[in-house]
């Protein structure tokens, strides 16, 4: 289990890498390339956020629903589509077909990993987990897309990079889903008990009994035990035995 916690904590990194790639050169891209106006920059920002107040609100129903593998796929996709989308529209206000997708890849992403955290660490060390997930998706993620976006940015253009970007977050989405149900055929493999573990458990419920150790010693150390016994009784019985004819011998020596 703390192997598939820390498989979605380095691919919500990745997610946060994505996040910075949008936040930082859909900005660029839409002033540069389709001359958006000042109004538009300001409603793919509403646009971005006003989904994920219902995500966040029904997030309970959600974790219901889907499991934390599910949602982390979920943001890897979305983030892919939306990506897509912004290369292929050449009207700027089409941004805003795309951007309620946000919504999925950013709150989606985080509910995934604030639940996996909250079950892998004890209550005691939760704010510590969290600070944990915020270095590395906001910390590592966000360094590793800005550089890397910069570079591709720069090096393919707008719309080429984001078609190129998009199919490397739904590889490493399909990446992600093999890998986590590999360990979590793994671990419910090691989950179950051979036939003499059920056997064991079966005489002993109290798993966390320790171990009896084997009594063959013991009854090897014990045979030895009584033979020594049954020899030194023996001979307690023949020095009881020979302490009368000594006691006759003595007499004799003095009648002599």
């Amino acid at each position: 289990e703390h192997q598939r916690t820390l498989l979605l904590l380095i691919f919500s990194t990745f997610m946060g890498a994505g996040l910075s790639i949008i936040s930082t050169f859909l900005f660029v891209f839409l002033r540069n390339e389709l001359d958006a106006p000042q109004l538009l920059l300001g409603l793919t920002i509403t646009g971005m956020v006003i989904v994920e107040i219902p995500i966040f609100k029904y997030s309970e129903w959600l974790h219901k629903t889907f499991t934390d593998r599910q949602l982390l796929i979920i943001s890897l996709a979305s983030w892919s589509v939306r990506v897509v989308g912004y290369s292929y529209i050449g009207n700027p206000w089409l941004v805003l077909i795309f951007e309620p997708l946000h919504g999925m890849t950013f709150g989606c992403s985080w509910l995934a990993a604030v639940h996996a955290l909250t079950a892998a660490f004890p209550e005691e060390l939760t704010s510590s987990a969290f600070g944990l997930l915020y270095a590395t998706v906001n910390g590592i993620g966000t360094i590793t897309g800005t550089s890397l976006g910069g570079l591709g940015y720069g090096a393919l253009g707008p719309r080429l990079f984001f078609r190129v970007a998009a199919v490397v977050m739904a590889v490493l989405a399909l990446l992600y889903y093999l890998i986590d149900v590999r360990l979590e055929k793994s671990a419910m493999f090691e989950r179950v008990p051979t036939t003499e573990g059920a056997a064991g458990q079966a005489d002993d419920s109290d798993t966390d009994k320790p171990q009896v150790p084997s009594v063959a010693p013991s009854v090897t150390r014990v045979g030895i035990d009584d033979v020594d016994w049954e020899a030194n009784n023996q001979s307690v019985v023949e020095m009881e035995a020979s302490e009368p004819v000594a006691n006759v011998r003595g007499l004799r020596s003095k009648r002599d």
